[in-house]
């Protein structure tokens, strides 16, 4: 059962019998740095490096003068609610709670990549702005990060499309900007697209006629949770690759994005996720309606999120796409 008719919060879990739109797991609950927040803000360390100095024997130990900061993550909470009458509980063909609790994780599954990954606007404390956190592509597009040596677009890219040797050009380049800083680290790498670009890579070959982009040939990638949980993925390069429908553009999060799709490649330690300790995972709840046979099902999880330094991600956008997939 997803949902029990009872007062208490419980984790949501999930049929395999359901029949339902096709579950889409959050690309950014699986390899998101998982931080647990036991309040509503938390702040992060962020390493200013230390320099190594080439030294004579006897000579002084001399600090380099690097400067640690931190980064802040601040939780929201994503939320939904389904109304049931007494008829739709005991008539159903199937599970209705369950196919209900499937459809609020898919939506909010794509919501919260959207809103990690692909909104454009700046971070709001107002919810009905739908801009809780500073997205990656605001991060690396619009955001000047001082204390990092990061400036606006520096690691942002855009093109009309992926296509033939243009296409592998453009890739090159993403690849090439986030591998030669200092934050490339080969068994933390991972690369997030919308899947709508999955046809235009299909199509990209290298300098000598080779599929750049192994649909079957599949990596393995372990989820952040313990490092305990793996799943095997297409790869580009062959750095393993995550899709999700929340790497498009739009102005306020989205659970239906329609903006222009986005890839991405970088260092995973750098989407850092905060995980409220009270709904460490998605939670629901029925409560009956006074007065009336109605039941509310509810939904809620809790979560924050920053970039860590932007250097360790590379974004490129594709303008001619909007709307496509």
């Amino acid at each position: 059962m997803a949902v029990r008719s009872e007062s208490l919060w419980i984790p949501i879990e999930m049929d395999s019998g359901v029949i339902a739109k096709v579950a889409l797991d959050s690309a950014i609950e699986f390899v998101g740095r998982r931080v647990p927040m036991g309040s509503n803000a938390r702040s992060v360390p962020r390493d200013g490096g230390v320099a190594s100095v080439l030294a004579n024997p006897g000579d002084t130990y001399v600090g380099d003068g690097s400067v640690d900061d931190i980064v802040t993550l601040h939780t929201f909470k994503f939320t939904g609610a389904a109304e049931l009458t007494s008829e739709d509980l005991h008539d159903s063909p199937q599970n209705i709670v369950e196919v209900r609790a499937a459809g609020w994780l898919r939506s909010n599954n794509i919501k919260m990549d959207n809103s990690v990954f692909g909104v454009t606007a700046t971070q709001s404390n107002t919810v009905t702005n739908n801009a809780p956190y500073t997205s990656l592509y605001n991060c690396l597009k619009s955001q000047n990060d001082t204390d990092a040596g990061y400036t606006a677009g520096q690691n942002y890219l855009s093109a009309a499309a992926l296509a033939g040797s243009g296409g592998y050009s453009q890739l090159l380049s993403l690849f090439e900007i986030y591998e030669t800083s200092d934050y490339f680290d080969p068994d933390r790498s991972v690369v997030l697209a919308d899947p709508a670009l999955k046809s235009q890579l299909r199509g990209i070959v290298d300098s000598i006629g080779r599929p750049i982009f192994e649909d079957s040939a599949h990596a393995s990638i372990d989820g952040y949770v313990d490092e305990a949980s793996s799943k095997e993925t297409p790869n580009l390069f062959g750095v393993p690759m995550l899709f999700t429908k929340g790497m498009r553009t739009s102005q306020g999060a989205s659970q239906a994005p329609t903006g222009n799709p986005l890839i991405a490649v970088g260092n995973r330690d750098h989407l850092i996720w905060g995980i409220s300790t009270e709904t460490p995972t998605p939670q629901s709840r029925a409560v009956v309606q006074p007065n009336a046979d109605l039941t509310l099902l509810m939904y809620r999880v809790r979560r924050g999120f920053s970039v860590g330094y932007p250097q360790a991600w590379s974004i490129l956008e594709l303008t001619s796409l909007a709307g496509t997939g």
